[in-house]
């Protein structure tokens, strides 16, 4: 066999031509001039009604949806995490991750200003298996 043939063999294989150079991250986008604050948009979330805070018994658990510009989206205050692209985006840039739908369930969370609605624990895979769809597009 010719060493050409080898060479061809061993790219098949795995081997060969090193990938080019890592793909640079974009820098996070500037917020535009006269936009609100991430601050001001979680206060105006957070005291329009749009955090909601599903509450379940006997366990206590709890499952948090945030209504911010158009969408909503499912939030976890106390882990920190959310379901919106802002969160991923932040966290694959190496920031801290956070959002404005965070900020403002959490600030709902310690005013008392969050919609809670009661269900039994029976209900919980029901209006998980419910928010699923909408929230993981």
């Amino acid at each position: 066999m010719s060493s050409g043939a080898k060479d061809a063999g061993a790219r098949r294989a795995g081997g060969g031509t090193p990938p080019g150079p890592p793909q640079r991250m974009r820098p996070a986008r500037p917020r535009r001039a006269g936009a609100p604050s991430r601050a001001a948009r979680a206060g105006r979330v957070a005291d329009g009604g749009g955090v909601k805070m599903h509450a379940f018994e006997p366990s206590g658990r709890r499952v948090w949806t945030v209504v911010g510009e158009g969408e909503e989206h499912w939030v976890d205050p106390d882990r920190g995490c959310c379901s919106c692209p802002a969160f991923r985006f932040g966290l694959l840039r190496g920031g801290g991750g956070s959002c404005y739908h965070l900020d403002a369930a959490r600030s709902a969370d310690s005013r008392g200003r969050a919609a809670v609605s009661m269900f039994s624990d029976d209900e919980y895979a029901g209006l998980v298996a419910g928010l699923l769809p909408r929230l993981c597009r």
